[in-house]
């Protein structure tokens, strides 16, 4: 049975997994959680993975992302359940087909990907703009490069409030004592250096930044200096 589909999204989320290890470090473990951006595709997976989240809803004002997402997370749960079945009734499996599936497969994409209570969308939303969603729901709320591509574009009519806005649009959908959560660009490039602390602290969100760590990033994402950063909706 080809498995080329599905190692591929394997390796792509847990590639965002690993990226995301900053927050298990921290001790994030939620139950509900929201993403604002998906792309590169496989992000909002990672982040469920990384935090045991049991509903993830992922946010993205691409109606091609979006739907690439549904997609692929379709074919997923599909493909999963098609090789489960292989597996158990083909006489045709070898030694290397069983190998793959446990050695390979996490269970991330075994057990929780396929779990009946286990609840993941994606929707087309504009989240510069109010997003018609319940407040006070969500345990987590999280965005990965996404504030400062809204602060350094010199297309909006208004970039700093915007990115205020989003944060605070963040903070309205987690629950008192939720978290939100970013992974940014602070500098790079020819762009102005953003305070990201001050940026959250001044957002009108009554936040308290819980961690705050910058790093130097030489990656596939580019050069410069990133933050990560953990506020609490107090």
């Amino acid at each position: 049975m080809d498995t080329t589909f599905l190692q591929n999204q394997i390796d792509a989320v847990t590639a965002w997994r690993l990226e995301y290890q900053w927050l298990a470090d921290f001790g994030m473990n939620v139950e509900k959680a929201i993403n604002f951006g998906c792309e590169p595709t496989g992000k909002s997976l990672g982040l469920m993975w990384t935090v045991g989240a049991e509903k993830m809803l992922g946010l993205d004002p691409s109606e091609r992302v979006v739907h690439q997402e549904e997609s692929a997370l379709s074919r997923i749960q599909r493909d999963m359940r098609a090789y489960w079945d292989f597996l158990h009734k083909s006489p045709d499996v070898t030694d290397a087909d069983t190998t793959w599936w446990n050695e390979e497969v996490p269970d991330f994409f075994k057990q929780e990907l396929t779990k009946p209570d286990h609840f993941i969308d994606y929707i087309v939303r504009d989240y510069t703009k109010f997003v018609n969603i319940p407040s006070n729901y969500f345990d987590l709320a999280f965005c990965d490069f996404v504030l400062h591509k809204i602060r350094w574009d010199k297309t909006r009519q208004d970039p700093p409030q915007e990115t205020r806005f989003l944060i605070s649009q963040m903070a309205r959908l987690v629950r008192p004592g939720g978290m939100v959560a970013a992974f940014e660009w602070a500098q790079t490039g020819v762009h102005d250096r953003l305070d990201f602390r001050r940026i959250f602290e001044t957002s009108g969100a009554n936040l308290n930044v819980l961690h705050l760590r910058e790093e130097r990033v030489e990656s596939w994402r580019g050069k410069g200096y990133a933050i990560a950063i953990i506020c609490e909706k107090k």
